[in-house]
């Protein structure tokens, strides 16, 4: 451990902890045994998390010796001429509010989450200002602070937009909670999620 890590150690051990009264311990505790049962809920919903041994086996082993490039390289895919000319006619002139959305490079069992939904907020002319994509967290139950966030990057003088992120809002298979097939006991599946929505982006 060199004199920093020593150091930092050292500080943090030595700080004094917060006053702050008992019954407000007892109802943090209580806030987040709450919160970790009802993630704990949603995570052992049997009927979209069967884990299959062989199928992440043959994950892993495909992907082992892999370097980052190869597990997010982006093959040539039949959309990808088409997206890329809808993207162009679309934000050519835009300005403000636009939808728009588009073949994913990656396809999955789940048609609703094989195409990627985004929605600009352009204040500027698309080539004269920098986009910010904002993507939302995981199993967020909104994004209209996210759109809030994008009029205020307008009025910075940067254009923005949203990204739903796979198996959230417009790509949510029927009969599933927001999010809830994104992170599973399904390993392969929430491998190649991670593998979709970086994709997506890089795309």
């Amino acid at each position: 451990m060199n004199s920093d890590s020593t150091a930092i150690r050292s500080y943090v051990n030595d700080a004094p902890l917060p006053d702050v009264a008992p019954w407000r311990h007892r109802m943090n505790r209580a806030v987040d045994l709450a919160a970790f049962a009802v993630v704990k809920h949603f995570l052992s919903r049997a009927r979209h998390h069967a884990f299959d041994l062989e199928r992440t086996r043959d994950f892993a082993e495909r992907w082992r010796d892999a370097s980052v490039e190869d597990f997010y390289r982006i093959e040539s895919f039949p959309a990808s001429r088409e997206n890329s000319s809808k993207l162009e006619r679309t934000l050519r002139n835009a300005r403000g509010r636009i939808e728009l959305t588009l073949d994913s490079p990656l396809r999955t069992e789940e048609d609703r989450n094989n195409r990627f939904w985004l929605e600009f907020h352009l204040g500027h002319p698309i080539d004269r200002a920098p986009m910010f994509v904002i993507l939302h967290g995981w199993r967020s139950v909104s994004v209209r602070g996210y759109h809030k966030m994008c009029g205020e990057l307008n009025e910075m003088g940067v254009n923005a937009a949203v990204m739903h992120l796979p198996y959230h809002f417009s790509r949510r298979p029927s009969g599933t909670f927001n999010g809830e097939l994104a992170i599973s006991a399904d390993l392969v599946r929430t491998g190649n999620g991670l593998r979709h929505g970086v994709m997506e982006m890089r795309w």
